[in-house]
């Protein structure tokens, strides 16, 4: 596979990972991964966006007893993403997330907060540099 457009057929298999290493399923956050932005130069720059909602609130077939705190759950992913703590394995790749924007609004107009990693991208990422 063509490593340039493998982020493109991943988006969704991202996405899931995230949730996962974030147990968004136990917590009661619905997500959707998407692309943003696919940078042909540099495969270093792709952006990922990924919508977030309250499972109790949007999911009219949800019975179960959590409640998510966005607040709570953009606060904690923006300090692990800007202390280097998140690296998801998706497919036999490794992806550094190495910035984070939380936004009030679907166009991210509205920021809530914005955060770059302080460590350095590994060799062993996708996305590492050279």
């Amino acid at each position: 596979m063509n490593e340039s457009y493998w982020i493109v057929e991943h988006v969704a298999k991202i996405g899931d990972a995230f949730a996962k290493e974030r147990m968004w399923k136990e917590k009661g956050v619905l997500w959707y991964a998407f692309l943003i932005e696919r940078n042909e130069i540099n495969d270093t720059d792709d952006k990922l966006g990924i919508f977030m909602a309250e499972q109790r609130k949007y999911d009219l077939n949800y019975n179960g007893s959590a409640t998510a705190n966005l607040t709570i759950e953009i606060d904690e992913i923006s300090e692990e993403v800007k202390n280097g703590k998140i690296k998801l394995s998706v497919n036999g790749y490794t992806l550094d997330i190495t910035e984070f924007k939380g936004c009030y609004d679907v166009a991210c107009n509205d920021t809530y907060n914005e955060v770059k990693s302080i460590k350095v991208r590994g060799k062993d990422s996708i996305y590492s540099e050279n």
